[in-house]
């Protein structure tokens, strides 16, 4: 990701140009570096004409010759330093960063996939019941590698016998006893099998299919939240 932040920095300034703050800098140097070369070359103008009158010594006029070279040299830097700044980036290096933040994209959504394909989630809020390994531990493919308890209303899962199928309809209310709690809850039918858990029933008798079994599930209310799972229960049949 920085690398690609890098790279998306690098072509939005070659695209967009410099600063105005920067080419306001370089132009100042340059104003600055003209005046000191001017400076320079008026020095050694004086002092060529002192030392032919025998005035001054050839080595001060060297070393004014040798400042006037330096400040000239140091204007041109300024110069070639506002020029590139104000003639704005080549089609080329325009190019080079396109592809140097298409690699480091390219490079990024690799990265992503392999997170991804090493990231579990789960596709449900729940409570984290159960990590069966450890971490360190290899784990074998088709593995179960967390238990995680859905965040929802717990439910009872309850058997019907087949004469009270018809009455035992989706959206009902019921009773609901639960072993070793003393209170009663009331719960709503959310789900009934169609097809009984046993034989089907054309291949029975009358009295046969009387003890087949539908299975069904019971929501209870909130307040049977921290009830712990399995325990057994049973309903009042309408």
């Amino acid at each position: 990701m920085a690398q690609q932040a890098k790279a998306q920095a690098s072509l939005t300034k070659l695209t967009n140009g410099e600063r105005p703050e920067d080419i306001a800098v370089a132009q100042a140097r340059v104003a600055k570096a003209r005046a000191q070369h001017k400076e320079a070359e008026l020095t050694l103008n004086r002092k060529a004409e002192l030392v032919a009158k025998r005035l001054i010594s050839q080595s001060e006029v060297d070393a004014a010759r040798s400042a006037r070279d330096s400040a000239q040299a140091e204007l041109a830097s300024a110069h070639e330093e506002f020029t590139k700044l104000t003639a704005g980036a080549r089609i080329e290096d325009i190019e080079q960063a396109k592809a140097e933040l298409a690699v480091a994209q390219a490079n990024v959504t690799l990265q992503q996939q392999k997170l991804d394909e090493l990231t579990i989630l789960a596709t449900r809020d729940g409570i984290l019941d159960s990590l069966p390994y450890h971490l360190g531990e290899r784990v074998a493919n088709n593995a179960v590698v967390a238990i995680v308890q859905a965040d929802r209303l717990p439910y009872a899962r309850v058997y019907v016998p087949a004469t009270h199928r018809a009455a035992f309809v989706v959206g009902q209310t019921v009773t609901v006893h639960v072993d070793g709690i003393k209170d009663q809850y009331q719960g709503k039918i959310r789900w009934v099998a169609n097809e009984p858990s046993f034989t089907p029933y054309y291949a029975l008798t009358e009295k046969e299919r009387s003890r087949l079994m539908y299975l069904a599930e019971v929501d209870l209310p909130e307040s049977a939240m921290d009830l712990p799972s399995g325990l057994p229960a049973q309903v009042d049949l309408p």
